[in-house]
């Protein structure tokens, strides 16, 4: 998918081989980021539902008390640092270079 126009880059090698590759337009990089977002926006929100389960059994349990709340919070928070920092890493290191962003708009 192209978003305006693409330019290319001309790489020669110290060999004499030279190759061109597509340059990708600011606004497919920014449809890429925006997807990569979302997917992170909604493993956030299956944890929140996760943890919201846990929240509901105290409710329902008195006797587990106030401190599995607190703990389900300190775990959602943990775990959205997590998810934040590590999607890129993992995802370009599995998919060689690529997040799931990136994957949809072919760069």
């Amino acid at each position: 998918m192209s978003l305006g126009k693409t330019a290319s880059l001309e790489i020669r090698t110290p060999e004499g081989v030279s190759f061109t590759l597509p340059i990708a337009s600011p606004a497919t990089r920014a449809f890429a980021w925006m997807l990569d977002g979302f997917v992170i926006f909604g493993i956030m929100k299956a944890v929140s539902a996760a943890l919201g389960a846990l929240a509901t059994a105290t409710i329902v349990i008195p006797i587990i008390g106030d401190a599995v709340l607190d703990f389900a919070y300190a775990v959602k928070i943990l775990i959205g640092f997590l998810v934040s920092v590590f999607y890129g890493i993992f995802l370009e290191w599995v998919w060689r270079g690529q997040t799931v962003g990136k994957r949809v708009m072919r760069l």
